[in-house]
């Protein structure tokens, strides 16, 4: 009398990151008869599959005008001090990114001898005992990121116009300073 019996362990999973997965099957082909063909088959397939998309998108615009204005002294018989206050435009811009996605690589697989038991015992004489042991891993990992950084800085100053006309003693007639400042600083730093 011929007996195939066929044990089929099969574990799919999709494994999230960083995780260690530990097979462990037990399998006992005992007690069949004389001429038999017996087969024990253990198969495991395990997919790990990584998606990094990291979008970063940074727009910076500075658009900066400092005018001091005019300063006038026009038929004056005496003139003092004409002046005109300062303009100052001033911006600071800190961008900083860090993003970190995991490649995979502390994922683990465990596939020790110890944790399978196969036992072929007390089968007849001239019986036919086989197991077959069938591991597949599939390691998937795909990174994208798309870095676009735009910075735009539009200043302008004027410090303003000064004037004196048909006065007969005149100060001093000025006009006040006019100042722009721009300070960019961005800082992305992308690890998959």
């Amino acid at each position: 009398m011929k007996k195939l019996l066929r044990i089929l362990a099969v574990a799919a999973l999709g494994i999230g990151l960083s995780t260690g997965l530990a097979a462990a099957q037990t399998s006992v082909d005992n007690g069949n008869g004389t001429n038999s063909n017996n087969e024990i088959t253990f198969e495991n397939d395990y997919d790990l599959e990584v998606d990094n998309d990291n979008d970063v998108d940074v727009d910076v615009e500075n658009d900066q005008d400092a005018d001091s204005g005019d300063a006038e002294a026009n038929r004056n018989t005496t003139v003092g001090d004409v002046g005109t206050g300062d303009a100052e435009n001033d911006a600071t811009v800190d961008v900083s990114l860090e993003a970190s996605n995991s490649n995979g690589s502390g994922w683990s697989m465990d596939w020790s001898s110890d944790s399978d038991a196969e036992i072929h015992n007390g089968n007849g004489t001239n019986s036919d005992n086989t197991i077959t042991h069938s591991n597949n891993v599939n390691i998937d990992v795909d990174n994208s990121n798309d870095v676009d950084v735009d910075i735009e800085n539009d200043q302008n100053a004027d410090s303003g116009d000064s004037e004196a006309n048909a006065n007969t003693t005149v100060g001093d007639v000025t006009t006040g300073g006019a100042s722009n400042s721009f300070s960019s600083s961005t800082s992305i730093n992308l690890s998959n």
